[in-house]
């Protein structure tokens, strides 16, 4: 009966010992998937999301964030296996941009996405035009350049007035 009691305290310690080890091996995954998640989130964020701001970022008149809900309803970025940004339907099918003859898959490049997003239609109203060139400032021509004013070149001496000096 001694035995068979000493045998039992044994069992336990070891039990008490493995559910130890394994609640330290719990901490440690829970430790490994937190530092894997904070590293794709951060391989998304400078992989995907800052590239596709890059791209999207001066095409509209209103800021991106206003625009990306209504751009991801139809199109969707994701990221490749070798790393690069994918162009494509919400639906995953490729995004075909060009002439009805001509027609090409888009790639992800400031011109691709402009032709399919004009090609969609929905964002005619908030799409900037392609000539923009921003700034309200006219444009930079010499038009009229050589013409010269009258009396310009020289500087003309002023006559106090009222007789004062």
């Amino acid at each position: 009966m001694q035995g068979l009691l000493s045998k039992r305290d044994e069992l336990l310690r070891e039990v008490r010992t493995l559910k130890d080890r394994v609640t330290e091996l719990e901490g440690e995954r829970d430790a490994a998937t937190g530092r894997a998640e904070k590293a794709e989130t951060e391989v998304q964020r400078v992989r995907l999301d800052e590239p596709v701001a890059e791209i999207l970022g001066d095409m509209f008149a209103v800021k991106l964030k206003y625009v990306l809900p209504d751009i991801q309803e139809h199109f969707a970025f994701t990221l490749a296996d070798d790393g690069k940004v994918q162009f494509t339907a919400k639906d995953g099918a490729p995004v075909k941009v060009g002439d009805a003859g001509k027609e090409r898959e888009a790639g992800f490049n400031p011109d691709d996405v402009r032709a399919a997003l004009e090609a969609h239609g929905g964002f005619d109203d908030v799409l900037l035009s392609r000539g923009k060139s921003g700034g309200g400032k006219p444009p930079a021509t010499r038009a009229g350049a050589g013409v010269a004013l009258p009396g310009a070149g020289k500087a003309r001496k002023v006559a106090p007035e009222f007789g004062l000096r």
